[in-house]
């Protein structure tokens, strides 16, 4: 079975996994924008953002975490898919969660199908590998 921790990708880079999860990496976004305030992110009058919901690190309403996170990534470039994927804002904490999918998943699928997954040679576009698998 495939490490998952030592895994690179085509280009033999190391694939950089996200320190938080996805709701962690929303407070720390929120922290972001409120001046590294924690008073001020609990006081956030922006209800228009995607991420209010979950600014307190509470999932307090129905969704997923990470398609609010996408509409924030949409919201903060050109409002495309392809901008976000092109998002080379590497040092922002949602970051990793971008496309609205977690890396983390991606991963334990890679591992649990070997034969898919990221062998040397094989790339991470994992909706590629599947429709392989598929066939």
């Amino acid at each position: 079975m495939t490490k998952i921790n030592n895994l690179k990708n085509m280009e033999n880079k190391k694939i950089e996994l996200p320190k938080y999860t996805p709701l962690h990496s929303i407070r720390l976004c929120c922290m972001e924008c409120c001046d590294n305030n924690p008073h001020e992110v609990r006081k956030c009058p922006v209800i228009e953002c995607s991420l209010h919901p979950y600014r307190l690190r509470k999932k307090t309403i129905p969704g997923s975490l990470l398609k609010a996170i996408n509409k924030k990534c949409r919201d903060c470039g050109e409002g495309t898919a392809q901008a976000v994927r092109k998002c080379k804002i590497t040092d922002c904490p949602i970051f990793h969660y971008r496309n609205g999918t977690s890396p983390k998943r991606k991963l334990a699928w890679a591992g649990k199908h070997p034969k898919h997954g990221f062998q040397k040679g094989h790339s991470l576009n994992i909706k590629k590998t599947c429709k392989k698998a598929l066939k």
